[in-house]
């Protein structure tokens, strides 16, 4: 079931129209993880009834030579194999060249000249598809070779379909550069993949015979990402509560904090105790940082796009989904979650942005890292006896 993705199939349409007139082109589509990158191409593919389809996935284990997603796009073609004993080198018209990055620049554009001759000829009587997944997971040499390919193979009967994760496109990277070029080309379009509406959340729901569950709030939580919505629904068929647990839904999630630095981490659990919304003195005060420090420790996490920034107060953040900030207290043992509640306690009440609910909210989760004295002064501005 593909929904709310009507505009970017279009274009994917139009790629394969274009294709089959002998323009080709390419179509990329970047967004967050679980947004429907890879689940939009193949539907695409699917569609595609009068093209070949090539695919070639990107791997992130260890031990897969350079131009591995191209050996698969060539090898289904019939105009490549990788030999076994050469993992390391591609073999194109009967002849072997390096594709390691560090060998000879004039070889390697002998070879990307030949591979893009084998899309060519492999084209001449049928129009294909070439699909790459995942690219922010693709070696060196296969970057290059895509962008040589941006530069020199349009107008051709050749569509190509790139999938990658925005959030993870370093700066002034290989990935940026060969990115930024092919989006120059004139047959070139990028598609950023956001979440879904609430419509088509609603829609979802009802497509799944899902009663009970409000759109609007599984919209909030998920931030309209459509494989935590799938997930939403999977476990409320089980029987699951919306909030209850997150079980495959924290996994996903977990996944994408993995690679943060460990002060990026550190600040987001102290953030996920402040609440979904958070600004940065409480934060840098309970991090026992300065307020730049902090701000800079929740960089990774801004350019992975699991916090943004309020576009409507200075200074404040926001967990882009509810379940990013759920998972990542979950996944917090009871004396470290005691620990940061006291120090979420101490930094509200010494910045003066506390409101006295949010304080005593703190303090009870924090026993018995908060002093009882802390404990009943807080009580009284809460309006305790």
């Amino acid at each position: 079931m593909l929904i709310g993705r009507d505009a970017e199939l279009a274009a994917l349409d139009v790629l394969c129209a274009q294709t089959a007139d002998g323009v080709g082109g390419l179509v990329m589509l970047a967004g967050e993880p679980g947004v429907g990158k890879t689940r939009l191409a193949r539907e695409a593919a699917g569609r595609a009834a009068d093209l070949t389809v090539s695919w070639g996935a990107c791997r992130e284990s260890e031990g897969a030579p350079p131009l591995w997603p191209w050996a698969q796009v060539l090898r289904r073609l019939g105009g490549a194999h990788v030999g076994g004993a050469h993992v390391g080198g591609a073999h194109v018209g009967g002849a072997e060249l390096s594709a390691e990055p560090g060998e000879d620049s004039s070889a390697r554009f002998r070879l990307f000249e030949r591979i893009g001759q084998v899309l060519l000829e492999s084209a001449a009587d049928r129009p294909h598809v070439v699909v790459i997944d995942d690219l922010h997971r693709a070696d060196e040499t296969s970057l290059r070779l895509l962008g040589y390919l941006g530069e020199t193979l349009w107008p051709a009967p050749v569509g190509m379909i790139v999938t990658y994760r925005d959030t993870e496109v370093p700066e002034r990277s290989l990935l940026a550069r060969v990115i930024a070029g092919l989006a120059r080309g004139q047959l070139a379009r990028r598609c950023d993949l956001g979440g879904l509406s609430v419509r088509d959340v609603a829609h979802w729901l009802r497509a799944a015979r899902v009663d009970g569950v409000d759109a609007a709030g599984l919209h909030a939580r998920t931030g309209g990402n459509p494989l935590f919505i799938a997930e939403s629904i999977r476990l409320h068929a089980d029987g699951v509560q919306p909030g209850a647990s997150l079980r495959s839904i924290g996994e996903v999630i977990r996944e994408r904090l993995a690679p943060l630095p460990p002060g990026c981490r550190d600040a987001l659990e102290v953030a996920a105790v402040l609440g979904r919304d958070f600004d940065y003195p409480p934060l840098a005060a309970a991090l026992r940082a300065s307020p730049d420090s902090a701000v800079a420790a929740l960089d990774p996490a801004v350019s992975a796009r699991l916090v943004t920034p309020d576009g409507y107060r200075a200074g404040a953040y926001r967990f882009t989904h509810a379940l990013i900030r759920d998972a990542v207290e979950e996944q917090l043992s009871p004396s470290r979650r005691a620990e940061l509640h006291a120090r979420a306690f101490a930094a509200l009440r010494d910045t003066g942005t506390g409101h006295p609910s949010d304080l005593a909210h703190h303090a009870i989760q924090a026993r018995p890292g908060i002093s009882d004295a802390d404990r009943r002064a807080d009580r009284r501005g809460a309006g305790a006896p």
